[in-house]
């Protein structure tokens, strides 16, 4: 019997090209698609992180007769994991209010030693946020997480005293907390190109597909492509009179 010898055909350069093609092709179809679904998954664990927190909030609330967190308060004298200084300013987020309900250690003031100056929770860092430059300028403080709290909302401008949650009109409507720039409070409501380099790291940041994460008073959490053009249009409230 005489054997067949059987040869497998290689690959000619043109059909090796087409081939490349093709997944070149198909890559650059489902990398935009592939993209837009890690960063709605990065979107939906941002929005439940600032649901947690607003956990926090609920429990200071609770613990203070109803009245808000001041976004940075100084103490005369404050004595803190064994230290004590003049003149510090600790912000909301600090272990002394709202981070000893959701996970933060540390003071978080620049009067305190570098250790106690970073946070320690998990929850107060956007898994989208990444730290902004702006010509050469950073920004190396504590308060390096992407969240900011309205300074609006936590006290009445016109008497200047801290706000109480039962001043609240529409929970559901006035924000308490919105994805910025840079982190702890956010201080404008648009984003001014012409602005300082400072000022920029305290306005909206639209991180997601386009949109910035919102977090209410009343704990819904929701998406918004212009802050400033809700609250003209009356669809969120800013300010507590």
């Amino acid at each position: 019997m005489v054997k067949r010898a059987f040869y497998r055909k290689a690959f000619t350069l043109v059909e090796l090209l087409v081939v490349i093609g093709i997944i070149t092709v198909l890559a650059a179809l489902l990398l935009p698609a592939l993209r837009n679904a890690m960063d709605s998954a990065r979107k939906v664990d941002c929005m439940s992180r600032m649901k947690q927190i607003h956990m926090g909030f609920s429990y200071y609330l609770d613990d203070n007769n109803g009245y808000f967190p001041p976004s940075y308060y100084k103490f005369s004298t404050i004595t803190f994991a064994g230290y004590t200084r003049t003149d510090s300013w600790v912000p909301w987020y600090s272990k002394v209010f709202v981070g000893n309900y959701i996970g933060n250690s540390t003071i978080c003031s620049s009067s305190f030693p570098t250790w106690q100056q970073k946070v320690t929770s998990k929850l107060l860092a956007c898994p989208t946020y990444k730290k902004p430059k702006w010509d050469g300028i950073g920004y190396s403080g504590f308060g390096d997480f992407g969240f900011g709290y309205n300074q609006w909302a936590y006290k009445n401008y016109s008497t200047g005293k801290v706000t109480p949650i039962r001043s609240v009109p529409i929970p559901t409507m006035t924000f308490l907390m919105i994805d910025t720039a840079l982190g702890y409070e956010v201080k404008h409501t648009y984003a001014n190109p012409s602005a300082d380099k400072w000022s920029r790291y305290w306005w909206p940041d639209y991180r997601h597909l386009e949109k910035a994460n919102i977090l209410f008073m009343a704990g819904n959490v929701r998406s918004t492509y212009s802050l400033s053009h809700e609250i003209s249009d009356h669809d969120i409230i800013r300010e507590i009179k």
